[in-house]
């Protein structure tokens, strides 16, 4: 008999649309003075946590 793992994943909606939109990923190095930041956090081309929407560009996908 063959092993079989089983994995549950959740929704946390964290893309919240009606319609299939591309996801774009990128990687952005995150300065070595910022804090933990959890997933869906705003994120500023420098790796920065923002609160401005001018400056964001793009979401935390993961904590890092």
């Amino acid at each position: 008999m063959a092993m079989q793992e089983k994995y549950t994943t959740g929704v946390d909606n964290l893309f919240a649309a009606n319609q299939t939109m591309p996801v774009v990923t990128d990687v952005i190095k995150v300065p070595s003075g910022e804090s933990v930041m959890k997933r869906g956090t705003l994120v500023a081309s420098t790796g920065q946590a923002v609160t401005a929407a001018a400056d964001v560009y793009g979401v935390s996908g993961r904590r890092c």
